[in-house]
């Protein structure tokens, strides 16, 4: 199961590719923020440092389910990085933020409630293991659907996800890296759309 609880330093600026992926039992992360041992309270400066380059955020979606998620590497445009999808939300379906650019590697997988992520029209790409490991992720008929700015899937973004029966991707997609629906043994069909959402079915053992 690997670690079950992560305390993130308020000094830590970057991630490393797949941060904290592989432990399935993640139940709670937090970010710590340290005492200024010279706190004036007749001063200017904060009592905390608090790291400016990370943040948990917890909130509910449209059914009042609860999630937390990672996010960081906020740009000069305000734009962040998802970085992690804590395992144990409650949350069945999630909607990613407009203000979300880009998905870590690995950034959904052993979500064990997770049903369906709606992606917003910004995301370009999949990257690798995005949603690996998720064993509800397509349950009661959802059909997981990439919007028309996805242009690449990368290695493994739906790797081992039991329940996965639909898939609908625009025919922007010019790259899928293989093993993209490894071990995805109910998956019954793929299908291509177009700007008038016509629609093209596509199998190829390739991406299996």
């Amino acid at each position: 199961k690997g670690i079950e609880n992560f305390t993130l330093s308020c000094y830590v600026r970057s991630l490393g590719k797949g941060f904290l992926y592989g432990n399935e039992g993640l139940t709670d992360i937090s970010i710590a923020s340290i005492r200024n041992v010279d706190y004036d309270p007749s001063g200017t400066e904060s009592e905390f440092t608090h790291n400016e380059y990370f943040e948990l955020v917890t909130d509910v979606n449209a059914l009042d389910e609860s999630y937390t998620v990672l996010v960081g590497d906020e740009d000069s445009y305000g734009s962040k990085k998802l970085i992690l999808f804590l395992r144990s939300s409650d949350a069945t379906v999630y909607e990613l933020p407009e203000s979300i650019y880009e998905i870590a590697y690995g950034a959904f997988a052993y979500a064990a409630n997770l049903k369906n992520v709606t992606l917003n029209n910004i995301i370009t790409f999949r990257p690798e293991y995005a949603f690996a490991h998720i064993p509800n992720l397509g349950a009661d008929d959802a059909i997981f659907r990439l919007p028309a700015s996805v242009t690449s899937i990368a290695t493994g973004a739906f790797y081992d996800c039991p329940s996965l029966t639909r898939v609908e991707m625009s025919r922007a997609v010019s790259d899928i890296a293989p093993k993209t629906f490894a071990e995805c043994d109910t998956l019954e069909e793929i299908e291509w759309y177009d700007v008038d959402n016509n629609f093209y079915t596509y199998n190829n053992y390739y991406i299996f």
